[in-house]
């Protein structure tokens, strides 16, 4: 074709690139339609904005550093529909723009980034935090469990809520496909082993809170190396407390680190309960008017690593000169409106790409369904919440109910019993 034709447009500004696509009509008003959709990303107030502190992926591991977790499928899903902004939080401040902050497996925060955190949930902000005391570390050669100290244990249960320092193990629970090797006709083959794994909570209708409206074509969630997340009722009796994710009554709590499948000597994985089974909640949500957990005390930001003096009557550290107080606030908010929420989640692992690409491949789809819930629970905090019955269509549409295996032997063997029928059918007509 001698005529000028493109395949995608991109708008940057320097900063930010957000691709135009090819517009399905093909005419003038649906590409002037894409080029506008596209330049409201970079105006503010049209959409909202979320801010995430997660970790990056560390340049060191091209060169044999131990891998991490990363969060790309969650960044690229949420910038979808809204303006994303990553952050640290080193400044002792959540972003001005921020609608909602997303705390993502945290580690040893200090006192400026809790700080951060705390004064955006006292002016009334939504918080989402994915933490547990332990991390799980997954590599070609081992899988390994260590504690993990994310710096936000004492504001969590200044507020009320608690993580216990243990694992949920559930017997409704999602494969964790291994790789072995197969040696067929001198040919090595390396294929998936699917091995039963009470690490990987399979969370169904019943463990899925059904009235908040987050979890809407949301029928299954699979939550990862998760550890029960406790309620001090005290503490909470003013806010409203909604159990967002609860594992089956069959649950226990393990606090052993060897979270390495076990296998039998029939290549079988086989788990049984140790202690008292119940179900364990997995994710929680507070809602109302919460206290500072800096109320009465002087501001982290008042204080430098290398200048901690003595704080005088106006706040002010008597080292700082003129110049160092300017632009400094002082002030710490000490009580949150009622409109503040806060949401646990018992999991650093359960949203990184890793662990989505592993239980995709036992699965063999997509797997997205947490990804998808992160952005509908974005939706319902901003109280936009219009698109959440069809958000999620056609992501897990097809899941299959969990059965006993008495069940599934019975199936089995009434699967065989009527394909015997049928052919003897076809030789009795014949």
């Amino acid at each position: 074709d001698t005529q000028s034709f493109y395949f995608y447009l991109t708008l940057s500004d320097g900063d930010t690139v957000v691709q135009i696509p090819l517009p399905q009509a093909l005419s003038e008003e649906a590409t002037r339609r894409g080029l506008e959709e596209g330049l409201k990303r970079f105006a503010s107030g049209l959409l909202k904005t979320v801010a995430i502190m997660a970790p990056e992926r560390s340049p060191y591991e091209a060169f044999g550093a131990p891998a991490s977790n990363h969060y790309v499928q969650l960044s690229d899903a949420l910038q979808a529909d809204f303006s994303v902004e990553k952050t640290v939080l080193a400044e002792g401040r959540v972003p001005d723009n921020a609608d909602l902050l997303m705390v993502i497996d945290p580690e040893g925060l200090d006192d400026k980034q809790v700080f951060a955190i705390d004064q955006f949930l006292m002016r009334g902000g939504s918080v989402a935090i994915a933490t547990s005391p332990f991390a799980a570390t997954l590599s070609q050669q081992s899988l390994s469990a260590l504690p993990r100290a994310s710096g936000l244990e004492g504001w969590l249960e200044h507020h009320g809520i608690n993580l216990d320092e243990s694992f949920v193990m559930d017997p409704q629970n999602a494969a964790f496909p291994a790789p072995v090797r197969r040696e067929v006709g001198g040919f090595t083959f390396q294929e998936l082993l699917m091995l039963d794994y009470p690490y990987f909570a399979d969370l169904r209708t019943e463990g899925i809170d059904s009235e908040t409206g987050i979890f809407a074509s949301i029928p299954q969630i699979t939550m990862t190396w998760s550890s029960p997340v406790l309620i001090d009722d005290e503490k909470n009796a003013e806010r409203q407390i909604t159990p967002l994710l609860r594992s089956s009554a069959g649950s226990w709590r393990s606090q052993s680190l060897d979270i390495m499948p076990q296998i039998n000597e029939d290549g079988l994985s086989v788990y049984l309960p140790n202690g008292e089974t119940s179900a364990q909640t997995l994710a929680v949500m507070a809602e109302g008017r919460f206290d500072s957990f800096f109320a009465d005390q002087t501001s982290p930001l008042l204080v430098t690593p290398d200048r901690e003096g003595e704080i005088d009557e106006a706040g002010q550290s008597e080292e700082m000169d003129a110049g160092e107080e300017l632009g400094v606030v002082s002030s710490v908010i000490d009580r949150s409106p009622a409109s503040a929420r806060l949401v646990v989640f018992g999991s650093n692992s359960f949203l990184a790409d890793q662990t989505l690409t592993m239980i995709g491949s036992a699965e063999g789809v997509v797997y997205n369904n947490t990804v998808q819930m992160m952005a509908n629970l974005t939706d319902w905090t901003l109280e936009d919440r219009s698109l959440l019955s069809i958000r999620a269509r056609g992501q897990f549409n097809r899941t299959l109910p969990p059965m006993a295996a008495a069940d599934q032997t019975t199936i089995e063997y009434l699967n065989y019993l009527l394909a015997l029928l049928g052919i003897g059918l076809v030789c009795l007509i014949h």
